[in-house]
């Protein structure tokens, strides 16, 4: 999914500063990744889940569940 693409899932019309860094953390905690990690500024760049993102996805989603 796209900066662009996770802002309007969000109700925003554009990506705004603070979903910049949202995103650059959850690069950084290892949580989402590059689809196209050789060219990180590409305009087809794109996001997805990691092993690590979706586990922690799961344990909040239960967590909310009970």
């Amino acid at each position: 999914m796209s900066r662009t693409e996770l802002s309007k899932r969000l109700g925003q019309k554009k990506p705004t500063g603070q979903l910049y860094n949202v995103v650059k953390d959850l690069l950084n905690g290892q949580m989402i990744e590059y689809t196209l990690p050789e060219t990180p500024r590409s305009r087809q760049q794109q996001y997805r889940l990691t092993e690590k993102g979706r586990m922690k996805l799961l344990n909040l989603r239960s967590r909310d569940a009970v």
